[in-house]
């Protein structure tokens, strides 16, 4: 908790829902919260995300399902001038959509990585028949590089070089 910024997540992956350790499907739940006061406005973020997912041999995962979030934007100042696209957002939106990604993993550690690649592509449709306030297609792509430098022995510590690339794009569609 903070002045400006409140967080909170929680998040639970089960690797293998059925237990057979090599045709994997993963189960994933994840609620964020997350407050901000900007100097123009405040804002209010919840969202709820429930995915399954189809492992392919170590490295690879498709994921589908649902998410929901709820954003609310008040406290609009007098004094800074605003784009009108952020007036126009003021108040609370629903948004309910269907989320479909992609990852791929190169990693030597996927909790502490120091060689190796990341890279992940999704896109998210919301609005339309799966109800909500706004009718929205959102895609990003993520791409985590890593290079260690040195000794090359697997049990020593030495430095390493990262390099991290992302962005992403929202379309509105229909009306």
């Amino acid at each position: 908790p903070g002045t400006q910024i409140n967080s909170a997540r929680i998040r639970y992956r089960y690797p293998d829902l059925f237990g057979t350790h090599f045709d994997r499907w993963s189960a994933d739940v994840e609620a964020r919260r997350y407050e901000r006061a900007y100097r123009s406005h405040d804002e209010d973020k919840t969202r709820i995300e429930l995915e399954l997912g189809r492992i392919f041999s170590f490295d690879h995962m498709f994921d589908i399902g649902p998410v929901w979030q709820e954003v609310e934007h008040s406290e609009f100042s007098e004094d800074e001038i605003l784009p009108d696209s952020l007036l126009a957002s003021e108040g609370k939106k629903s948004f309910h959509g269907l989320k479909l990604g992609y990852s791929y993993y190169d990693l030597d550690n996927r909790l502490s990585p120091r060689d190796g690649a990341y890279f992940r592509a999704s896109s998210t449709v919301f609005g339309g028949p799966l109800g909500g306030d706004e009718d929205i297609v959102k895609s990003e792509l993520l791409f985590d590089w890593y290079d260690r430098f040195g000794d090359e022995d697997p049990g020593s510590v030495g430095p390493s070089v990262y390099l991290g690339f992302a962005t992403g794009v929202a379309s509105p569609y229909d009306d």
